[in-house]
C-alpha cells in the first residue's frame, strides 16, 4: 500500500466514467470502514454525487470540511439549460445547434466539441432531476449577453430544512463533518481509499472506496499562489473575491499525488463590478446591484468599453492601466444599491443584505466619490476631468438616438443626468474557475496524457464546471454543470463499485 498523505480543502472534483476495475492491491489497507463510493464536498457536485451513486444502490459516505453541511447548494441558484420543460411552457424555441452555435460567440470555446455537446444534451435531463428531488426551478429567463432566447433557469427552496437537507431528502448516506479528507489512498496506481483528519480533535484515519473517490470540493481562487501560477496578470491586479471562503484550492495536491493533468487552469471567471467591502477590504466584495445610466472609463477620462458590459467576465481582459471606475448621473445618492456576495450576508434568513453608497461611505469606503460638480468629482476620484467632455458627446449621441463607438444603439434615456456626479473605483473579483484538472466525459480523473486514473472521479468547479473542458472564458447558470458532472461522476463510481467481482 502506497498512503499519501496531504492537505485537501480546495474547489475540484473529480470525474470517472465507464466500468474499468483498479488493479487489485498486494496488501489489504487498513481502513476504519469501506463504502462503495466515498465523496469529498458537499456542494453542488458532491451532493448530486451522492444522490446519484445512492441511487445507484451504492453505500456512500460524504466527507465535508465545514461543520454545515451544503453552503454551496444555497449558493448555486442559476442553472443554464437548453430543450427544458420550463422553456417549453414558456413557449421558447430552441434547439441544440443554436446552442452549440450561441455557446462558441459566448465562451470562446467549441460549442460542437464532444463535451460540449453532452453537456448541453443533458441539462434538460439533469434540472428534472433536481426538480424530482425537490428543487423550485423557475424561468426561464435570458442574461445579458448570454443568447438569443432564454436559458437561465433559477432555483427555489420552498420546503422545510436547508437547501441542503431539501434537495437529499431520504437518501440514505453518511456524512462525516468537520472532517478533511487529507489525501489519497493509492493502491499499484489506484485510488482506493482516502486520508482523513478531525479538524477539531486532529483524530485521523483513512476509509475504503470500493468503487471510488469522487473530489467535489471546489475552486482555487482564494488562493493567491494558485492564482498567480496560472494568472499572473490577474495576481497583479490586487483582487478581492466573489466566491466562497472555501474556494483555497487545497485539494490541488490530492490531484497532484495521483498523477492528475490540468485543463485550461488560466480560465477564471473575473468581474469588474465591485468595490472592497469597507469591513474586510483586503478580500471581500461590494457588488454593485443598480445604478443610473453610466459610463466606464479609466483613469485618463476615456471610455474602453460599452456601456452595459460591467457584468460580463470580458471587462477585465480591456481595463486600462490604473482600473475602471463607473460614472453616473445621480439625483439620489440611495439609488446606487450594493451588496455583499450572499454567503457575507450577516442574516441569512432575511434576504439580501443591501447597501446604499451613502451607507457604504459611511463605512469607510474609500472607492466611492459624489460631488454637484463633474469636474470635482473627477479629480477627487482619481479620473482626468476630460471625462466631462467624454460624458457630453455620449450625451449628445443618446439624445438622437445614434449608436457609439461600440456599436450600441443609444436612445435619450441612455443620457447621463442628475443633480451630482457618483464615480466609482472598481476592483477586479475573482468569481469562478473555467479551467482546472483533466477529466473525460464521464468525469473520470486522466493523467496529461489522457489516461483514466482508476478509482478517482472530480466534477464541478475543480475540473472547470463542464466535464471534459470545454467552459472556455465561462458562462452564466453554471449550477447545471456542476450537478451535471457531479451525477456523472457518483454514477461512474457506483457502477465500478457494483460491477466489481
Amino acid at each position: 500500500m502506497i498512503p499519501v498523505l496531504l492537505a485537501l480543502g480546495c474547489s475540484e472534483s473529480v470525474g470517472h466514467t465507464g466500468t474499468d476495475t483498479a488493479p487489485a492491491p498486494d496488501t489489504a489497507p487498513e481502513f476504519d470502514t469501506t463504502y462503495d463510493v466515498v465523496v469529498v464536498g458537499s456542494g453542488p457536485a458532491g451532493s448530486a454525487a451522492v444522490l446519484a451513486a445512492a441511487e445507484a444502490g451504492a453505500s456512500v459516505v460524504l466527507f465535508e470540511r465545514e461543520t454545515t453541511l451544503g453552503e454551496g447548494v444555497r449558493m448555486a441558484s442559476q442553472a443554464y439549460g437548453i430543450l427544458t420543460p420550463w422553456q417549453e411552457d414558456a413557449g421558447i424555441v430552441d434547439s441544440l445547434a443554436l446552442a452549440q452555435a450561441e455557446w462558441t460567440t459566448l465562451t470562446g470555446a467549441d460549442g460542437t466539441a464532444a463535451s460540449v455537446t453532452a453537456y448541453l444534451s443533458g441539462t434538460s435531463e439533469v434540472l428534472v432531476w433536481l426538480s424530482d428531488h425537490g428543487v423550485d426551478i423557475r424561468g426561464p429567463n435570458n442574461a445579458a449577453g448570454e443568447g438569443s432566447v432564454a436559458r437561465i433557469h433559477e432555483f427555489r427552496w420552498p420546503g422545510e430544512g436547508t437547501s441542503f437537507e431539501q434537495l437529499m431528502g431520504d437518501t440514505a448516506y453518511t456524512a462525516r463533518t468537520g472532517v478533511e479528507v487529507t489525501g489519497p489512498v493509492i493502491v499499484d496506481g489506484a485510488v482506493v481509499g482516502v486520508e482523513w483528519r478531525d479538524v477539531a480533535t486532529g483524530e485521523t484515519g483513512a476509509t475504503g472506496a470500493r468503487g471510488g473517490v469522487v473530489v467535489a470540493t471546489g475552486g482555487f481562487l482564494r488562493n493567491r499562489e494558485a492564482v498567480a501560477e496560472v494568472r499572473p496578470d490577474l495576481a497583479e491586479l490586487d483582487p478581492i473575491f466573489e466566491t466562497l471562503k472555501s474556494s483555497t484550492g487545497g485539494g490541488l495536491p490530492f490531484f497532484e499525488a495521483i498523477g492528475a493533468g490540468r485543463e485550461e487552469p488560466a480560465n477564471i471567471g473575473t468581474y469588474v463590478h465591485s468595490v472592497p467591502d469597507p469591513r474586510d477590504p483586503d478580500t471581500e466584495a461590494m457588488i454593485l446591484m443598480t445604478t443610473p445610466a453610466y459610463l466606464l472609463v479609466g483613469s485618463d477620462g476615456q471610455r474602453f468599453t460599452a456601456g452595459g458590459s460591467f457584468g460580463s467576465f470580458d471587462v477585465v481582459d480591456l481595463l486600462p492601466a490604473g482600473g475602471a471606475w463607473l460614472v453616473a448621473g445621480v439625483d439620489d445618492a440611495e439609488s446606487m444599491v450594493f451588496s455583499p456576495p450572499a454567503y457575507n450576508w450577516a442574516n441569512q434568513d432575511a434576504g439580501p443584505e443591501l447597501y446604499s453608497l451613502p451607507a457604504l461611505q459611511a463605512l469607510g469606503s474609500e472607492d466611492l466619490v459624489v460631488d454637484a460638480d463633474l469636474a470635482t468629482a473627477a479629480v477627487v476620484a482619481g479620473v482626468d476631468p476630460a471625462v466631462a467632455d467624454v460624458i457630453d458627446a455620449y450625451n449628445d449621441l443618446a439624445a438622437t438616438s445614434q449608436t457609439d463607438e461600440f456599436g450600441t444603439s443609444l436612445d435619450p434615456t441612455d443620457q447621463l443626468r442628475g443633480t451630482s456626479w457618483a464615480f466609482v473605483h472598481f476592483r477586479p473579483a475573482l468569481a469562478k474557475n473555467f479551467g482546472g484538472v483533466l477529466t473525460d466525459l464521464s468525469s473520470r480523473v486522466l493523467t496529461p496524457d489522457g489516461t483514466p486514473i482508476p478509482g478517482v472521479w472530480a466534477a464541478g468547479e475543480c475540473v472547470g464546471m463542464v466535464p471534459g473542458g470545454g467552459s472556455g472564458r465561462g458562462f452564466s447558470g453554471s449550477a447545471s454543470a456542476l450537478y451535471y458532472g457531479g451525477r456523472l461522476a457518483g454514477a461512474g463510481a457506483a457502477e465500478r463499485s457494483l460491477s466489481a467481482p
